[in-house]
């Protein structure tokens, strides 16, 4: 017997942040980890409340253990850039390379799609 788990991120209210442009991340659902950032700077992955202490050991098992994994920031537009770089730097830490950024724009051709 097999069984699986779908896991599904909970949407979380933000402010979107825009975009000019945006490109379609061609990537199966398991490989791609939604980390949320909130206005209130609190940062969540995979639906767990993360300190920014512990955003790089958090990664790190979850990057590891899929190479192909991609991390969708997903930020409110009101959070400080500087919040956006640490927690970048914390993703470089742990070893994920692969990092995107969603917008206003993304969300709009997802919907689109739907």
């Amino acid at each position: 017997m097999v069984t699986t788990v779908f896991r599904k991120d909970r949407n979380r209210q933000i402010e979107w942040t825009t975009a000019e442009a945006t490109e379609k991340i061609d990537e199966k659902r398991q490989n791609i980890l939604h980390l949320w950032v909130q206005r209130d700077g609190s940062v969540w992955i995979n639906d767990v409340l993360t300190p920014f202490e512990d955003i790089s050991e958090t990664v790190r098992p979850i990057y590891a253990e899929n190479r192909e994994l991609v991390i969708a920031i997903r930020g409110d537009s009101e959070v400080p850039y500087q919040q956006i770089n640490t927690i970048t730097e914390e993703l470089q830490a742990s070893g994920a390379v692969r990092v995107t950024f969603a917008t206003r724009l993304e969300q709009r051709a997802m919907r689109a799609r739907r």
